[in-house]
């Protein structure tokens, strides 16, 4: 009963997400279940290199937990959430990341880009 009430779910957010996102829809289906079959909270939206775009599983109490968490793993403190954006700081540099609702459970964002030497690089947040 469970398996068919998920997979009732992703059918209809396959068909919204088609109409929605800026990111290919089966791209972020495959992200979707990738989170239900493997232990992990995030994973990165398609296989681009210079992807930054994440899908997580919403938080019970919090919806940006997972978030949170995975950006506090790599340096950045938590500030702030103003309006659709986290706020998150590491080395005097302010970074915000909009964040949106997928589907119930789910939420989307993008990493930032870290600096080095004035050249911007991708974050690696795996």
């Amino acid at each position: 009963m469970k398996k068919n009430r998920f997979i009732v779910l992703i059918s209809f957010g396959l068909l919204f997400l088609m109409f929605r996102s800026e990111v290919p829809a089966i791209q972020m289906l495959t992200s979707i279940i990738k989170l239900e079959i493997r232990d992990t909270n995030s994973v990165k939206v398609g296989g681009a290199k210079n992807n930054r775009t994440y899908v997580s599983k919403s938080g019970k109490n919090d919806l940006y937990k997972n978030i949170k968490e995975k950006m506090k793993g790599k340096g950045w403190v938590y500030k702030e959430i103003s309006h659709s954006s986290l706020l998150f700081e590491k080395d005097g540099e302010v970074f915000g990341t909009d964040v949106r609702a997928l589907l119930k459970g789910y939420v989307v964002w993008e990493s930032p880009k870290e600096r080095v030497k004035g050249k911007g690089r991708g974050l690696d947040i795996h």
